[in-house]
């Protein structure tokens, strides 16, 4: 029984090795895309703990002008902390879109995910942040019609935006917002 028992675990173990769809390393996303690997991006509350020092968790504010000041430094983070992980793999990303995009004279980048809350918003806005940082001239785009949570988390909530220039035949121009700090 102990022998058969051993043996079942073996298959299930294979099975379940057999049919993984995950991606675990660089490796395993260059082996099987045939794509770069630019680099991981840490989970953002994870950094930002290590690099205040904290083991703990921090406090989440139960107001939503809380939740805003969180989210519009979650939008400023690269740049309000430039040697973190976060900042060099964003950085590294960067490069390697220059690399791959020196010949052409306009550079247009997507920051799109699977699912929501994965962080494209927060990851958008500090790539954007930390190319115009460094004298780049950048247009950063919230196509999301439905939610547009980038813009309320970087506090540019407006009547007037992406859906209303397409529509009403309005120039970019008209519907930008221009961010003082960068």
């Amino acid at each position: 029984v102990l022998v058969l028992g051993l043996m079942m675990c073996g298959a299930f173990a294979g099975l379940n090795e057999f049919n993984e769809r995950f991606f675990r390393t660089g490796d395993d996303i260059r082996d099987r895309l045939g794509a770069r690997f630019l680099g991981y991006l840490p989970a953002f509350g994870d950094e930002e703990k290590t690099r205040r020092g904290r083991k703990e968790a921090p406090p989440k504010p139960a107001a939503a002008a809380g939740l805003a000041a969180r989210a519009r430094r979650q939008t400023r983070f690269a740049i309000k902390a430039p040697s973190s992980m976060f900042a060099e793999t964003l950085r590294s990303a960067k490069y390697a879109a220059d690399v791959v995009l020196q010949e052409r004279q306009s550079k247009v980048l997507g920051i799109v995910s699977a699912l929501p809350g994965e962080g494209k918003s927060t990851v958008a806005a500090n790539l954007a942040h930390l190319l115009a940082v460094n004298g780049q001239k950048t247009l950063l785009i919230d196509a999301d019609l439905r939610n547009p949570g980038l813009s309320r988390s970087l506090g540019m909530n407006s009547e007037q935006g992406l859906l209303e220039a397409v529509m009403n035949g309005q120039s970019w121009r008209s519907v930008a917002k221009m961010d003082p700090e960068t």
